[in-house]
């Protein structure tokens, strides 16, 4: 089944064999496939009832990535502005940039550094302040974990709120915690200022 233009311009196909429905292509390769001829298209999403204020949100596909945009103004041109998150084709992702530099690149200004190709799974990028935080209820932990092929937890660093202790393990062992003003050296249970097992 095909719905086209007098001018061949194509608008919809149902191909009956499998079932695949097309917009814009008479051979859809999947269940449902859009195809527009054009530079940049794009999704729009708009709430017409704000005026001149209309809340848009796009879905465009431009300069090799995707992008999720939305917008106050009423724009639904193809317009710069508004990016809230960005796929490139390399897989990286974007929160706040259209060029992120790590598989997940969060960013909130410029820091005037770069990623680090050691570091470069998940940044967190900010032109002030930046932090990263758990929270959870107060009695249980939030965890930091490292791990390998022979154990998913070799190492950690770990807070335990039901008793505000700190505790730091490597090698698969707890080697130090912070409780109370105190240290403890291989014990989680220092009973003075600083105490060596």
């Amino acid at each position: 089944i095909r719905l086209s233009g007098g001018s061949g311009t194509k608008f919809a196909f149902l191909e009956g064999s499998s079932g695949n429905f097309g917009i814009g292509t008479d051979s859809p390769g999947t269940n449902a496939h859009l195809e527009i001829s054009k530079d940049n298209p794009q999704f729009v999403l708009t709430d017409s009832n704000e005026g001149t204020d209309d809340k848009t949100f796009r879905f465009i596909n431009i300069l090799e990535s995707v992008r999720l945009t939305a917008r106050t103004d009423g724009n639904t041109a193809n317009t710069s502005g508004g990016d809230v998150m960005t796929w490139l084709r390399t897989g990286n992702v974007g929160i706040g940039t259209t060029s992120p530099t790590a598989d997940l690149h969060v960013y909130g200004g410029s820091s005037g550094g770069q990623v680090s190709s050691n570091s470069n799974i998940v940044a967190i990028e900010s032109n002030t302040n930046n932090g990263l935080q758990f929270l959870n209820p107060s009695a249980n932990n939030a965890n930091i974990n490292f791990g390998d092929n022979n154990s998913n937890e070799i190492g950690f660093i770990q807070y335990q709120h039901a008793t505000d202790k700190m505790n730091f393990r490597a090698g698969g062992t707890t080697l130090m915690s912070l409780v109370g003003g105190r240290i403890g050296f291989g014990t989680t249970s220092p009973d003075g200022d600083y105490h060596f097992m």
